[in-house]
């Protein structure tokens, strides 16, 4: 049944204009609509609808406003004229039960129709990550179940060069609808050429400016800064990228308090603090191989890239499936059309490592400033152990080798690697086993040249060797129930923490873990290191291998042991 026009409505004293219910409740009359009719049109609660019609104290979110708007099919002018009574409805003195404590019509956004659209444009060629954007997909729910007891946030992790700030830009573009109230964005610089890094007061007043609210009515503190930041955006539904993060406590501040938003965070710093306390972490890990080669072929044309596949592969292989290599590499051949992919293999193979071929004058494109911007951050132990792992030979490392290589404490080691891997300086392949990506890895022996004089790289590479030889001989022990023959312990040795092999068992299962490692030592150190414990370390390694069947591998490491002692 419809509900009959009241008496007087749209009639307000002279020279007033009509608070928000009185025009809603005209329009909708007019339109010969019932609340329950146009709360089904608009997708508003009836409930919500009933109050607001009754003049109850109640803000209406800017969605809320446009989708009342397009059901009552309101002119511009009607619309100004609706989104004028809602500034001027929540602080009505004589609304219901509403205390005016404070002016709070300067903080409301400017106009509900026009909310901030702040995000930068997307990456021109995205490729891949077809997982992540799955993920974040998931972070979105239906309308009416969004977000009851807070804010969503998601931190997106990785390495200098990624694709961290382009994974956030292209999905953030494609669900920007789904944030009627608009989308914010802040470069916090937590990570950048300079160490001007972002206040969060300094965000939070860009937001609040962008949300209409003036400066004056901003206050002085950051503590009061953000809890009027809190009270503003109180059942909005914004998307908010805090990009380039430092560290926890710079985003904490710009976290909403209510529903509603959801906040996307990137950094090179995983932000353990943040996902304690709740939010979702996303680390990204370097793009696969074909996904590289994809890549290249957005931005160079496939043609060009199937011409030259194998210098593709290599160029691929070389940028370590980073993005920002891949952009740099793109960017060059673009530039230099007449270059061909093979052109810039064979400057890749002639350079001293593919650093130089990544070299670029803008410090935002230059790999190795993207890196250096992330080492600086470091305290000095960890920085000291980033350049030791440099030189292991091996793929990965685990946290024992690692103390020994940098004569420290178990514990200490593994407090440092735990902080190089929040800074994305290091990847965890498996708990407890460490490694860098190639182009990290060059990186990290630039720093050790250039810091570490030239014996203390020969006693940390001294140091490794001895920690797996030590190891090895206690292992094959028990393997092979015979004792070791006298291998004498280098000085060098006492700084050494071999780890305890007590039992076949365990013998079989750290020979499982490091027989790679094993392989990648013996090769670097043939023809550098003792012959006697060259060999020691090579026997012990072969019983291993015989017993589990590895015989190409065993064969290897014969033919060597036996050229190394003759």
């Amino acid at each position: 049944m419809r509900e009959e026009p009241r008496n007087g409505a749209g009639v307000s004293p002279a020279g007033e204009e009509p608070p928000l219910g009185v025009l809603i409740r005209t329009w909708r009359e007019q339109a010969l609509l019932t609340q329950e009719e146009l709360a089904k049109r608009s997708g508003l609660n009836p409930r919500t609808l009933r109050r607001l019609e009754h003049g109850e104290p109640h803000r209406p979110r800017g969605s809320s406003l446009l989708a009342l708007a397009e059901a009552l099919r309101l002119d511009p002018g009607k619309q100004k004229q609706l989104v004028a009574a809602s500034l001027r409805s929540h602080t009505h003195p004589g609304a219901r039960g509403f205390k005016d404590d404070t002016d709070t019509s300067s903080h409301a956004p400017a106009s509900a129709m026009t909310m901030p659209r702040q995000l930068p444009p997307g990456p021109a060629h995205f490729v891949g990550r077809s997982k992540e954007l799955r993920t974040l997909d998931g972070m979105l729910t239906p309308d009416e179940q969004i977000m009851r007891t807070g804010p969503k946030v998601v931190v997106i992790a990785g390495c200098a060069g990624i694709g961290k700030t382009a994974l956030a830009m292209h999905w953030a573009h494609l669900v920007a609808g789904r944030f009627p109230d608009g989308q914010l964005y802040v470069n916090l610089r937590g990570f950048a050429p300079s160490a001007d890094t972002a206040d969060p007061a300094e965000a939070i007043r860009g937001f609040l400016g962008a949300l209409g609210v003036v400066a004056q009515r901003i206050p002085a503190g950051a503590d009061a800064q953000a809890a009027l930041w809190r009270s503003v955006v109180n059942g909005m539904r914004l998307l908010i990228v805090v990009d380039n993060a430092r560290d926890a406590g710079q985003v904490r501040p710009l976290l909403p308090g209510g529903s509603g938003c959801l906040v996307i965070v990137t950094s090179r710093d995983q932000l353990p603090g943040l996902v304690a306390a709740g939010a979702s972490p996303l680390v990204l890990d370097p793009l696969s191989n074909g996904d590289s080669l994809r890549l290249l072929a957005e931005r160079l044309g496939a043609e060009r890239v199937v011409a030259a596949q194998k210098a593709a592969k290599e160029i691929a292989a070389g940028c370590a499936g980073l993005p920002l290599a891949l952009s740099v590499v793109a960017a060059r051949a673009s530039i230099h059309p007449g270059f061909s992919l093979d052109d810039l293999a064979v400057e890749a193979d002639a350079a001293s490592s593919w650093l130089d071929v990544l070299s670029c004058e803008d410090p935002f494109a230059d790999v190795r400033s993207a890196f250096s911007w992330s080492y600086r951050t470091l305290g000095a132990a960890a920085a000291r152990m980033f350049r030791l792992l440099g030189m292991h030979p091996a793929h990965d490392i685990g946290v024992p080798a690692a103390a020994s290589m940098c004569d420290l404490p178990v514990r200490q080691a593994r407090a440092l690697l735990a902080e190089l891997h929040r800074a994305h300086l290091i990847a965890e392949s498996v708990p407890g086993r460490y490694q860098l990506h190639d182009l990290m890895r060059a990186y990290a022996v630039e720093l050790a040249e250039a810091q570490e004089s030239r014996t203390e790289r020969h006693q940390a590479e001294r140091r490794v060797f001895d920690h797996y030889l030590l190891t090895s001989l206690a292992a094959s022990h028990q393997l092979t129930g015979l004792p070791h023959d006298g291998i004498p312990v280098d000085p060098l040795a006492l700084n050494v923490r071999p780890e305890s092999i007590a039992t076949y068992q365990q013998a079989m299962e750290w020979y499982q873990r490091e027989h790679r490692t094993l392989l990648a030592l013996i090769d670097h150190a043939r023809g550098n290191g003792d012959g006697c414990r060259l060999d020691r370390l090579a026997r012990g390694l072969a019983d291993y291998l015989d017993r589990g069947r590895h015989w190409q591998e065993w064969r290897l490491v014969e033919h060597g042991r036996r050229a190394t002692s003759t």
